[in-house]
């Protein structure tokens, strides 16, 4: 078994492309076909960005969290701040090997220092 694709329903199209492709170099492209749609690879997963408008998902949390290695976890927090995330509990990366922390419409990851 294989992950063949993640989709995300998103608000804010323009906020959540800035975010993925500053965090986690997703690299989406809009694709053709009903405005907002962007397609890139998150992890090595395609990742397809979906306005909700279209998806009509009705979530008031994720229902789903990913831990993530990263090689440099500084880095990828300071990328984490810099474009709407927030930090959840711990977060000094220096004395902390995981940390969680929510994207822009608040889905919730943890970074692990790989």
């Amino acid at each position: 078994m294989d992950i063949r694709r993640i989709v995300l329903a998103v608000d804010d199209v323009p906020a959540m492309v800035a975010f993925y492709d500053a965090v986690f170099e997703c690299e989406l492209d809009a694709i053709d076909g009903p405005d907002g749609f962007h397609r890139g690879t998150f992890c090595g997963t395609e990742l397809l960005i979906c306005p909700n408008s279209i998806a009509g998902v009705d979530a008031r949390q994720n229902r789903h969290q990913f831990r993530i290695a990263v090689s440099d976890l500084v880095e990828t927090l300071a990328a984490v701040d810099a474009h709407g995330g927030r930090r959840l509990g711990e977060t000094d990366p220096i004395t902390v090997d995981v940390i969680a922390f929510a994207d822009p419409e608040g889905n919730t990851y943890e970074l692990v220092r790989a």
